[in-house]
């Protein structure tokens, strides 16, 4: 299962997600202009080709960040950074720790005062695309009546 904090991490002011060539508010999609605006009047489809890009793009510099080290350790760094990345990304935590870890995470939510939502991996993906599609929306400008 996927969680997600329901609120708006943008709203937060949270640095993680400044990204120019997406806008998580309707006010942050009004503010963008030119190419920027054109982007984020299509970033609901463009949404799953920038993760994937942001995803390898941060592989790859890491790989090769450690790589180009020099030092005795190279090796250990690079299989410990590989485990991480599973770790991060779900691949080797244990699924008979899943509820434990939900609970922890909604008490944590209920002490921040956050709101607390639950769905499952495809769930989440149209419930992204749905509210970029609203946000995407809030670039287009309203028509106007012609007589």
């Amino acid at each position: 299962m996927t969680l997600a904090i329901a609120r708006s991490s943008a709203q937060m002011g949270d640095p993680d997600i400044a990204i120019p060539v997406l806008a998580f508010t309707e006010q942050q999609a009004r503010t963008k202009r030119g190419v920027l605006r054109f982007l984020i009047k299509y970033q609901g489809y463009l949404f799953l080709i920038w993760e994937l890009f942001g995803w390898v793009m941060f592989l790859v510099s890491s790989i090769d960040f450690t790589a180009r080290r020099k030092g005795r350790y190279r090796l250990v760094q690079t299989g410990l950074m590989v485990v991480y990345y599973c770790l991060y990304f779900g691949l080797l935590f244990p699924r008979n720790r899943l509820k434990q870890a939900q609970q922890i995470v909604q008490a944590c939510c209920r002490e921040c005062g956050l709101s607390y939502h639950e769905t499952g991996f495809l769930q989440s993906y149209r419930e992204i695309f749905e509210h970029l599609r609203r946000v995407s929306a809030s670039t287009v400008a309203p028509s106007i009546p012609t007589r």
